[in-house]
């Protein structure tokens, strides 16, 4: 599970573009203080005339605003980039959640297809012998059937177990998005322990 969540860190295209904007908002922190570029003018002053010439005038302008507006544009823009931060880790969590409950789907399926793996071979045992019986005489033909729906059953189980494991695999690899296909190795399912309330 660790190693999934790990891929689906470094795969997850919504957990990259994530990862990116607090990036984005961090580096937008800095410009609070970026001053207006600095303007040059080149005029005639008509209403300044010498020799009933108007008077060339050259200037500089730049707008500044009070301090208080910067200080104010850097704190809303450093709110931004925490709240930006709170919801990655938001979005990563809820991620690894999903990803953690089909992890444990996936491995409880491995668990139950074994079992019916072993169950389908008894069964099949079981209708052989029960058909062997039927042909000799020595069971009713009620036996024989009940053997045979009972190992189809089992049969018809087992292929729904497998096609629930390909429909979680693909969820699985949904969220990863790794370039590779991802193989889940079977792992034993920790049992959970019994918490004895009277203690406490």
């Amino acid at each position: 599970i660790n190693e999934l969540q790990q891929l689906a860190s470094e795969n997850n295209l919504g957990i990259k573009a994530d990862s990116l904007e607090i990036l984005n908002k961090q580096n937008l922190v800095g410009t609070a203080f970026n001053l207006e570029k600095t303007s040059v003018y080149y005029n005639y002053d008509e209403s300044n005339v010498f020799n009933n010439l108007p008077l060339k005038t050259w200037g500089v302008s730049q707008d500044f605003d009070f301090p208080g507006v910067y200080f104010k544009q850097r704190e809303k823009l450093k709110n931004q980039a925490e709240l930006q931060e709170q919801f990655f880790d938001l979005r990563k969590t809820i991620l690894d959640k999903k990803l953690a409950q089909l992890y444990y789907e996936y491995q409880k399926l491995i668990a139950q297809e074994n079992l019916y793996t072993n169950l389908d071979g008894l069964y099949d045992n079981f209708a052989h012998a029960a058909s062997r019986k039927f042909e000799l005489g020595e069971s009713n033909y009620l036996e024989k059937i009940t053997a045979q729906a009972k190992q189809q059953e089992i049969q018809k189980n087992f292929r729904q177990i497998t096609y629930q494991k390909e429909i979680i695999s693909g969820k699985i690899n949904a969220l990863v998005q790794s370039e590779d296909s991802i193989v889940i190795a079977e792992s034993p399912i920790p049992k959970l322990s019994l918490i004895n309330f009277e203690e406490h």
